[in-house]
């Protein structure tokens, strides 16, 4: 099977004045610093209308926290010898067959294998049994004590901002990914299936 080249993308998102007009010196500014790092794939994302504009004062990576990182981790002190602290991977979304939820999981086992220490967050909206089932999933996988499975996310900029890195495992319907953006916006880098708007 063909492989999709990999790439660094960079975020860079649209800046909106008060007036809620494009604040266009500090986007130029932004996309001219981002080019002269040397990278060359730039995801424009955020408009005035879409709805699509994240909130880069509630998402940020400045709300990680250490007590959120050890009040979920499914196996508090169990990491491997030397392995240091957990390094947790996190998908958010609906229960929906296009969300890529088995995928993610079977992703998981081999993480897993290379990172001892590996936690995995898995936060879904919708009826228990499927959070039910995704821990049966896990089980059979042999990954069961490493993943945390929530519900719905009340403090999600917080849980956001305390992975290590956003996965979207999406088979298709990704026209524009907001938890994409969210994620990137909380400073994490992003693992994504290449559907969609996700380049």
């Amino acid at each position: 099977m063909a492989r999709y080249p990999q790439t660094i993308l960079v975020a860079c998102p649209t800046p909106w004045g008060p007036d809620m007009q494009l604040a266009e010196e500090v986007f130029r500014r932004e996309v001219r610093a981002v080019l002269a790092a040397g990278y060359t794939d730039v995801y424009i994302f955020g408009t005035g209308g879409e709805g699509y504009a994240v909130d880069t004062a509630r998402f940020r990576p400045e709300l990680r926290s250490q007590a959120w990182r050890r009040q979920a981790d499914p196996r508090p002190g169990q990491g491997s010898a030397g392995a240091g602290e957990p390094l947790w991977f996190g998908m958010v979304g609906r229960y929906q067959r296009v969300k890529g939820h088995p995928f993610f999981l079977e992703a998981a086992v081999e993480v897993a294998r290379v990172y001892p220490q590996a936690r995995f967050l898995i936060a879904i909206t919708g009826a228990d049994i499927y959070r039910h089932l995704l821990r049966e999933r896990a089980e059979a996988l042999g990954i069961g004590d490493r993943l945390c499975v929530e519900g719905f996310v009340e403090n999600l900029p917080t849980v956001l901002a305390s992975l290590d890195v956003g996965v979207i495992a999406s088979v298709g319907s990704e026209g524009s990914s907001r938890i994409g953006l969210e994620m990137m916006a909380s400073g994490l880098p992003l693992v994504a299936t290449r559907v969609g708007g996700i380049p």
